[in-house]
């Protein structure tokens, strides 16, 4: 009876331990999917704001009679709403017209975005994710430029680099066509959110995915926007509290996601502590994987508990042996 029941207790523990923490980690697999529909969505706001101040008649009508006074006037009165980042008035061949942001930078030709580029193709309304220089940036808006910029931290398992900054920028862009009465394109409204440093995004995510768990007073649930494998968005905090945008991406998750583009969903040492975690890639409009979603759950709470659900089927085990 003693032999039979330790095998009992064995097999019992390493079944309880090993299905405990797959139903975990398929959770998080899933709310990947729930964080990558929330990101998407996020887009498709400022589609829709986009398309709604495109309908302008006045705008229109100032933008095919090129009247810059107006368009200047209405282009200023949208963007005071602070709901983009940066809007920019482009004509139909892509070239700038008017920066609410940075008045005085005009007529650079920004058809060779590949959003843009895609709005102009198809004649129509376009959402994505897309990589653009720190220049663009700067020509956009010198506020979003500094946003941008990051020292690269320390970070242990990261891919090796030779890389002391990161100055590019991820952004959440849309572009819509501005038509006039006779349902003509005379331009085109881009705009949208700079993901570098908005936290408040992954701050969103989280709540809506992880709806505010927590395990001794600290949050479990983390969610990462990285551009390439830059951690530019995070709750995932460093030994200092701080959050943790600059650190990287571990060698197995870089090559898994960012080279094969594809999914990984496994533990993974996040900044300084174990992670049940999935990580997707970020893909711009051309299908180029330009960087990753992560969301995570700190390891220690469901080690924690499954230690204890362990050591009550040990106890049940003992006692029925005694």
């Amino acid at each position: 009876i003693l032999a039979a029941n330790l095998l009992l207790a064995l097999v019992g523990v390493q079944y309880v331990g090993r299905v405990w923490m797959d139903e975990i980690q398929d959770r998080v697999r899933l709310s990947l999917n729930s964080a990558e529909v929330a990101l998407e969505n996020d887009g498709l706001q400022n589609l829709h704001f986009l398309e709604a101040a495109a309908l302008d008649a006045a705008l229109a009508e100032a933008v095919a009679q090129r009247v810059d006074k107006a368009v200047e006037r209405t282009m200023e009165r949208v963007y005071a709403a602070k709901r983009l980042d940066f809007m920019t008035l482009l004509d139909r061949d892509g070239t700038v017209q008017y920066r609410p942001a940075n008045p005085d930078c005009r007529d650079d030709d920004l058809a060779s975005i590949s959003l843009v580029r895609k709005a102009m193709e198809g004649d129509s309304a376009e959402s994505g994710t897309i990589v653009v220089t720190a220049e663009q940036l700067e020509r956009e808006s010198p506020e979003l430029a500094a946003r941008a910029r990051f020292r690269l931290l320390p970070t242990p398992a990261a891919k090796q680099t030779e890389d002391k900054k990161r100055t590019n920028g991820m952004l959440m862009a849309s572009v819509a066509p501005i038509v006039d009465d006779t349902r003509t394109t005379v331009g085109y409204l881009f705009g949208g959110h700079l993901l570098n440093r908005r936290n408040d995004v992954v701050d969103r995510i989280k709540e809506q995915v992880f709806s505010g768990e927590t395990f001794e007073d600290e949050d479990v649930g983390t969610v990462t926007i990285f551009q390439e494998d830059l951690r530019i968005a995070t709750n995932v905090l460093d030994d200092d509290g701080l959050r943790a945008v600059g650190t990287r991406l571990s060698s197995p998750v870089y090559e898994q996601v960012l080279q094969k583009g594809r999914v990984w969903a496994a533990p993974a040492f996040v900044v300084n502590e174990w992670y049940i975690t999935a990580y997707g890639p970020i893909r711009d409009p051309d299908e180029k994987v330009i960087g990753a979603l992560y969301v995570g759950l700190r390891r220690a709470p469901f080690v924690h508990r499954r230690n204890a659900i362990t050591t009550a089927f040990l106890a049940a085990v003992l006692i029925s042996t005694t």
